[in-house]
């Protein structure tokens, strides 16, 4: 079990699928987004299971598509838990011990990014996205930064993607209905861009916005 799945990889695609059932969470639908904290407690819980793709290249459509059961991978070795939310002072010591932290964040606040991909807006938004928190970064001006990657950019786009995917629903359907709004990233590093450490938004303890779980392999 254990060689399978390291030559093997998550169906995020069968989990997308699964949560654009509205059962599995009321009110849920991915394609909106903003809900990290739902998506990790289901799987730990096990409503919805691990899957895994045993195919060399993973079906990715770039939407949720209705789905009638979401099959349980006889391959998967490991498990989330304690998936939890963390006071913002704590965010460091998780990235350096751990790994990248979860961000939920304004789509909005990243689209005010610079030329360079530096976030300029600091008003403090709703939050209705989530991204990935990857590392530190001093900007030119020497703004200390988090280093987000919000998308795979034009380089790291997953094998299978549709040529005509440039909208929400270019390819198949989808309720969402929503055009795709292009954002400005770093251009040396596209798909990444840069959050001051000091943002209001980041700084919010009730809900925080930070997300974390662990990982037990069997």
């Amino acid at each position: 079990h254990k060689n399978a799945t390291s030559a093997s990889q998550l169906s995020l695609q069968t989990l997308m699928d699964h949560f654009e059932d509205e059962d599995v969470i009321y009110g849920w639908n991915v394609c909106h987004g903003g809900h990290p904290l739902d998506v990790l407690q289901c799987i730990e819980t096990g409503v919805c299971p691990l899957v895994i793709e045993r195919a060399p290249r993973p079906l990715w459509m770039g939407f949720a598509r209705a789905t009638q059961s979401c099959p349980k991978s006889d391959v998967c070795d490991f498990r989330v838990v304690r998936s939890r939310r963390i006071h913002p002072s704590q965010v460091a010591s998780q990235l350096w011990s751990y790994g990248p932290v979860v961000l939920e964040v304004s789509a909005q606040l990243l689209r005010s990014a610079d030329a360079k991909g530096v976030v300029r807006d600091q008003q403090p938004r709703p939050t209705n996205h989530a991204v990935c928190v990857v590392g530190r970064h001093s900007a030119d001006d020497g703004t200390v930064c988090w280093v987000v990657r919000n998308s795979w950019g034009t380089s790291r786009v997953p094998r299978g993607t549709p040529p005509d995917y440039t909208e929400c629903v270019a390819v198949g359907s989808n309720r969402c209905m929503v055009d795709w709004d292009f954002w400005q990233g770093d251009p040396k590093h596209p798909g990444f861009c840069y959050i001051p450490t000091s943002h209001p938004s980041l700084h919010e303890t009730y809900p925080s916005p930070w997300i974390v779980c662990d990982i037990e392999v069997d």
